[in-house]
């Protein structure tokens, strides 16, 4: 009866420890993994960046550009206009200047991809005729002949770092795989393969990305979907 009595005087002291305890235990699981979990979606989160800084000059007004790259200097953009004639022309702007050199005359090749060497001495487009295959290839910046550098590969590429390799994703539609693949910048040839994906959910995102290289291009982030 003593202890009937002892535990029924107690329980509102306990009830109430009860009720402390449990925002306490509260407060340390956000105070620990809240700040973690706000961490890691920085880190995934865009960057987002003031306009108030930030000046804004049109290249062009042909409205018909589209496929841009910049140079590693910064001193040269190109870009890719579509004629009224439905053909495709690489344009080289000096951006201090605004002068601009044809690159790759008017032709019914689509263009798209465009991205200079590490060095500044070349530009690399992709290249389609119809439904045939993709081309990579390699001009240098001021113009002359256009070097086909790259075929059998699905859709964007990336130049590393020394400019010495091609990374790039390729489909094998009977196998059901992505491959991920390097090859030498100058030539196509060389190839390596990195990865591959085949079997499972998880494939590479083909269409409008490319593999990226670490800044010392010794690792490649791929794009998984």
């Amino acid at each position: 009866r003593k202890s009937a009595a002892f535990t029924k005087s107690f329980f509102p002291v306990y009830f109430a420890a009860a009720l402390l305890l449990v925002p306490a235990i509260a407060f340390l699981v956000w105070f620990w993994i809240y700040p973690n979990y706000i961490q890691k979606k920085s880190a995934n989160a865009p960057l987002v960046f003031s306009n108030q800084n930030i000046k804004y000059e049109r290249i062009t007004e042909s409205g018909r550009a589209f496929y841009v790259g910049l140079s590693p200097d910064n001193q040269n953009a190109a870009y890719v206009i579509h004629t009224a004639e439905d053909k495709y022309s690489l344009i080289l702007h000096h951006l201090p200047t605004g002068s601009e050199t044809v690159v790759v005359p008017p032709q019914e090749l689509d263009l798209f991809c465009i991205q200079f060497s590490p060095d500044g001495n070349y530009i690399y487009y992709g290249g389609q005729a119809g439904t045939k295959a993709k081309t990579v290839y390699r001009v240098p910046i001021y113009g002359g002949a256009s070097q086909p550098v790259l075929t059998d590969f699905t859709h964007y590429f990336s130049i590393s770092p020394d400019g010495e390799w091609l990374a790039f994703y390729r489909q094998v539609s009977e196998e059901k795989a992505h491959y991920l693949e390097i090859a030498r910048s100058w030539n196509g040839k060389e190839r390596r393969m990195i990865t591959k994906r085949s079997g499972g959910k998880e494939h590479f995102k083909l269409w409008g990305t490319a593999p990226a290289w670490s800044p010392d291009g010794k690792r490649m982030e791929d794009h998984i979907r």
